[in-house]
């Protein structure tokens, strides 16, 4: 975070350097990168298995709120302030707001359970399962030696193991599944449309940057809103590959109406249009199908999919 945190400052003080802006893009993109490989092996290594796919799956849903609150910051700094630098300034620095009260909350966290058992320092790792699961009863007992004895049937299975034998077959299918979810995940566009759906949203209904900036956070809330329903009720009632094979499709078809009506019809103005409403009703319903399969489940899966030696390797993404 504190990486992440000095990006944006590179970001916003010098507000004439492009050059520096770009810097600090990628200051903060690094920092960025950490968090997202750590944290779910994080989460996958503390969380009780009833509920380890909703909570690999909510990282998505803190990924949709930030993106919500985002597109919501930007439409009201343009609706209320004078063209000016600050207009850009004020998005860009408050990122660093979410970022410090995760670093402080960092403070009070302990290390993961099984990184600790699997070190050899049984007594923090029991301290730190009893502060996860605020209780030290029988079931937690059972859970702890659980841990232990998978450490030790894993350790067994893979003593003496490498990088090398990642090109093994198994091994090598395992990662390069990991690698292919998260290149499915961003060939999907849902990420582009993220950066750019002011731009994007422009071009489907017309010149008016307040109309498509409106349009746009009702996307990011569409994107919370769904996500959130399918990881308290949905996540674990259907299967993985049935969703994503589905989903898959489903999205495609959206596209490529999309596409067809984009091509067949002419520009829109400073109004929006029939057609243009219709193209954003398309991607609308492609973002919930999203929400409910490519966004949510690569990270649960990639976890779930290997033992405790590949976990940090494949979320390295």
């Amino acid at each position: 975070m504190a990486v992440f945190c000095l990006g944006v400052v590179l970001q916003v003080v010098p507000s004439h350097s492009l050059v520096c802006f770009y810097i600090g893009r990628f200051v903060a993109g690094l920092g960025l990168g950490a968090g997202t490989a750590v944290v779910p092996a994080y989460n996958a290594e503390m969380a009780p298995k009833e509920i380890r796919g909703k909570l690999g799956s909510g990282m998505q849903w803190f990924f949709a709120l930030g993106v919500m609150l985002s597109y919501w910051i930007d439409y009201a700094v343009k609706i209320t302030l004078p063209v000016s630098s600050k207009q850009w300034q004020i998005p860009v620095g408050l990122q660093m707001v979410p970022a410090g009260v995760l670093a402080l909350g960092l403070f009070g966290m302990p290390e993961s359970v099984r990184w600790l058992a699997k070190k050899g320092r049984f007594d923090e790792a029991w301290e730190s399962l009893k502060w996860m699961r605020a209780s030290e009863g029988p079931e937690v007992k059972v859970e702890f030696n659980e841990i232990r004895v998978g450490l030790e049937e894993e350790l067994r299975a893979t003593e003496g193991f490498n990088k090398r034998e990642l090109l093994e077959p198994a091994n090598r299918y395992r990662l390069l599944l990991a690698v292919f979810m998260f290149c499915g995940q961003q060939c999907t566009g849902m990420t582009a449309l993220a950066y750019f759906g002011p731009q994007f949203f422009k071009l489907l209904v017309g010149n008016n940057t307040n109309q498509s900036l409106l349009i746009t956070g009702l996307f990011g809330a569409e994107k919370f809103i769904t996500v959130g329903i399918y990881i308290l009720f949905f996540s674990e009632m259907w299967g993985r590959k049935p969703t994503l094979w589905i989903s898959a499709l489903l999205m495609a078809a959206c596209f490529v109406i999309v596409t067809v009506v984009k091509e067949t019809t002419p520009e829109p103005d400073a109004k929006a249009t029939p057609a243009g409403i219709g193209m954003v009703a398309m991607i609308f319903l492609t973002n919930s199908i999203y929400q409910f399969s490519w966004g949510p489940l690569p990270w649960p899966y990639t976890a779930e999919a290997s033992h405790t030696a590949l976990v940090y390797l494949r979320f390295n993404h």
